[in-house]
């Protein structure tokens, strides 16, 4: 299935793939003898079709439309905008007569809604929209947001961006009721706790994290832990075990057991049914109607099941971050963990009481998920696993209290304030331990993007070493080779993507300018210039340093460039690089002699700068930067204009 969904996704001729994929059935049924492996020909096409369908779903521009629908989530941006998630259930259509009217969006549609905090509306009102209609768009730069693959694996189809609204009555359904509750614990959390603390617990418990202070997120996600802040399948794992625990006092294994699984599909609605949160009750299912059936609970088999399952309903997943981190995870426990500590025991490492199966699960959570974590943000954490093994073992109990709380909030704010105690100090625990291992030298290590061969050949690394350390004597010797033939694939694939990045490359980023490029980046043999920075009309902290330009030097593993050149000190050119100097990712600053830095944003740029000891170059022309085979020289002081020279050659 997952050859069908990348075949689908990136080749053409779905026909010949399906031969191909009857072929290897074929060639599989005489190696395993196994019948049920022609189902492998279904779930191939499956994935194939899945993937072009929803390709071909994408929805078409419009202005001025209007269309009926119904608030199906609600949160709030930065600027205090209402972000909604709207149900178009006639879809939108431009607005012409029956006869010559064009459907844009399809009906049952999702729309994304960016509506202004003057017109209220509430989660299960039906309300009437007056606006505009835009596709969702493609990542425009390398490491940059994906917004058409983010929102389309969430069932959305595109961004409305509403100047009016009309809200009408209020429908009493499942979204509404889970809404209603949630906003109920989270007043309760907000009245027992404070304000951080009380951020903390709802984004753990209740899924919510739009108020949440990104320094507090950034120091999470930091440490390695991030995963503690969203409602994940760990959350779920922990909650169904205790709540099973209790039930089995009552009842048996099986009726505890399916008890269970309905309270916590319920709370899997509560928080909003995130992708690892239904994979987790997939495998819970799968254990729970296991038990019923009296079968043997098999870990890979439920895992596979659950992914079969969530690529079948949306094949898009598969290139979703959080379905990549879940299922990353979860088959790195099942497949790798035993194999660890064998080679554990294998280093001389005894076992303290069962301290090297807990170290060795430790490690493989935490490793398994370096290669997506590396592919899609550009970093790993490098005390991840000691910041786990010290927290872990207090969650569970974090957890369950969070919850008690909330739940014995809505009869006793007294009780729920005793038990909020307990909370507190163990989130302020968190807090230190978190802050120190952040503050030590290289917890954070910006390995940048090393492109898709290098991920997949670490991924193969992980399998080939789980298959070696599950052998033993002759076996072992013999598959210890075969590790050593990947770790030599591996080094081969690092050595090619390092002598690519030591080319002369020019990036021309797009900085939502239209045609007008406002940014360059130049790279070569491992030194980074920045020529303009872009700008735009939001706030210092949310325009394009942080948004493009800092994205793009992560994807590159460019902790700061060595030069950034100004040409002009419009908004549309120096504010990018206004906050690359305030987050200190530049060395030098290379500014022109006619361009003024005492006021405006010159100031601002110049201020940034003295703030982080960034040197500031005056430049005139004839003046030229060399680096190597490179020369950058500014040919001209008004306008500004600079040539790029490569190897005596004139190349921009």
């Amino acid at each position: 299935m997952l050859a069908g969904i990348l075949w689908g996704r990136y080749l053409p001729g779905i026909a010949f793939f399906i031969i191909l994929a009857s072929l290897a059935c074929v060639f599989l049924y005489k190696w395993m003898k196994y019948p049920p492996v022609f189902l492998c020909i279904l779930l191939a096409a499956a994935g194939a079709f899945g993937i072009q369908q929803r390709f071909n779903e994408n929805i078409l521009p419009g202005e001025n439309l209007e269309f009926y629908g119904i608030v199906q989530d609600m949160r709030y941006t930065r600027t205090g905008w209402q972000r909604l998630v709207v149900l178009a259930p006639y879809g939108i259509s431009d607005g012409l007569n029956d006869i010559d009217s064009k459907l844009l969006a399809m009906p049952g549609s999702q729309i994304l809604t960016f509506l202004s905090p003057a017109f209220r509306v509430e989660i299960g009102q039906r309300v009437r929209l007056f606006g505009n209609l835009y596709p969702l768009d493609w990542a425009r730069n390398p490491g940059g947001y994906n917004e058409f693959m983010v929102q389309r694996a969430t069932g959305i189809s595109g961004r409305f961006f509403a100047r009016e609204a009309e809200g009408f009555e209020v429908h009493m359904n499942l979204t509404r009721t889970t809404y209603v509750l949630r906003n109920r614990l989270a007043t309760i959390y907000d009245t027992v706790l404070p304000y951080r603390e009380s951020r903390l617990i709802k984004s753990m418990v209740l899924g919510e994290r739009p108020d949440m202070d990104d320094r507090v997120v950034e120091m999470y996600r930091a440490a390695g832990i991030y995963h503690l802040l969203v409602v994940s399948g760990l959350h779920l794992s922990i909650l169904m075990m205790s709540i099973s625990l209790v039930l089995e006092l009552v009842f048996n294994k099986r009726k505890a057991g399916l008890i269970a699984l309905v309270l916590i599909i319920g709370y899997a609605l509560l928080t909003g049914a995130g992708i690892s949160t239904i994979r987790a009750v997939t495998m819970a299912g799968v254990a729970v109607f296991g038990r019923v059936l009296y079968r043997d609970r098999d870990s890979l088999a439920s895992v596979s099941f659950a992914c079969i399952l969530l690529l079948l309903y949306e094949p898009l997943y598969l290139f979703s971050i959080g379905f990549q981190l879940s299922f990353a995870t979860v088959f790195g426990i099942v497949l790798l963990t035993a194999p660890t500590e064998r080679a554990l025991a294998l280093l001389g490492m005894p076992p303290y009481k069962k301290f090297r199966a807990v170290l060795a699960y430790n490690i493989v959570a935490t490793v398994s998920t370096y290669p997506v974590l590396a592919y899609h943000f550009s970093y790993v954490s490098t005390y991840s696993i000691l910041v786990n093994m010290i927290i872990a073992p207090t969650v569970t109990l974090l957890l369950i209290v969070g919850l008690l709380v909330g739940i014995t909030g809505l009869f006793s704010i007294n009780t729920a304030l005793f038990l909020a105690g307990a909370v507190y100090f163990l989130l302020r625990f968190y807090e230190a331990v978190i802050r120190w291992f952040v503050s030590l030298p290289g917890a954070v290590w910006l390995a940048g993007n090393r492109g898709l061969w290098v991920t997949l050949a670490t991924m193969g690394i992980m399998l080939v070493f789980g298959y070696t350390f599950s052998g033993f004597g002759e076996i072992f010797r013999h598959r210890v080779k075969i590790l050593a033939l990947s770790v030599t694939i591996l080094l081969a694939s690092i050595a090619f993507e390092a002598m690519d990045r030591q080319r002369l490359n020019i990036t021309a980023l797009d900085m939502g300018h239209g045609t007008e490029v406002t940014g360059y980046v130049i790279r070569r043999g491992g030194h980074t210039f920045v020529i303009d920075g872009g700008g735009n009309n939001r706030l210092l902290g949310m325009n394009t340093g942080h948004m493009v330009l800092m994205p793009y030097l992560d994807h590159r593993g460019v902790v700061q460039a060595d030069g950034a050149f100004v040409t002009n000190m419009s908004r549309q050119r120096v504010t990018g690089l206004i906050e690359l100097a305030m987050a200190n990712r530049v060395k030098v600053l290379y500014i022109p002699v006619g361009l003024n830095i005492d006021s405006g944003l010159g100031m601002r740029l110049r201020v940034a700068a003295e703030r982080n000891n960034i040197p500031i170059y005056r430049l005139q022309a004839g003046d030229a930067i060399r680096s190597g085979d490179l020369i950058l020289t500014m040919i001209q002081e008004q306008p500004v204009l600079w040539q790029v020279t490569y190897r005596g050659e004139i190349v921009k």
